[in-house]
């Protein structure tokens, strides 16, 4: 139950926004072509998110039933966490935030799964995007560090992503 409720939550609030903009522009009352087009990005983005949130539940639902594996392969973590952010450019605008990287340019691939490593990291920046302090900023790093016990991994070590926020923070209870 506690899953389904905070499905439903997570689910609620991108459509609101898509309706809410579709019912504008239904009852005609945007006319500025500018913010026409700035309603249409707004349920795109939305919708994106709503699907990749359907993908999740999907995905955790064959995960939990043994269903679903890993297709592991190098990922490139710096470009990856870039188009993640960009996808989500509007939403950091509209909250009024900065995004900070610091990710060396030289950093090695990560042996991952690509579509669990982009919803593990889109669900950082978005939460980052959600409960960062207004007009703050969102700092995402990567750094090589340690070593791996597999001593064929390209550069010898792990890869520790950072994405930082300002915000209201976790209880420490959670």
């Amino acid at each position: 139950m506690e899953f389904v409720a905070a499905v439903s939550h997570e689910l609620r609030t991108p459509l609101a926004v898509i309706r809410s903009a579709a019912e504008n522009l239904a009852d005609g009352v945007v006319h500025d072509e500018a913010k026409i087009r700035s309603y249409g990005e707004l349920m795109r983005t939305e919708g994106r998110r709503l699907t990749d949130m359907v993908e999740q539940i999907l995905e955790f639902a064959g995960i939990q039933s043994g269903q679903r594996g890993f297709a592991l392969r190098p990922v490139g973590v710096g470009p990856l966490l870039h188009d993640i952010v960009s996808s989500s450019s509007g939403l950091i605008e509209r909250a009024g935030l900065v995004v900070e990287f610091d990710i060396p340019a030289d950093l090695p691939g990560v042996l991952g799964d690509e579509p669990a490593l982009r919803r593990a990291f889109q669900n950082l920046i978005d939460n980052a995007i959600k409960y960062g302090a207004v007009g703050g900023s969102i700092k995402v790093s990567a750094r090589l560090t340690g070593s791996l016990v597999a001593p064929r991994a390209r550069g010898g070590g792990m890869v520790s992503i950072t994405v930082a926020d300002r915000g209201i923070g976790i209880e420490a209870a959670d």
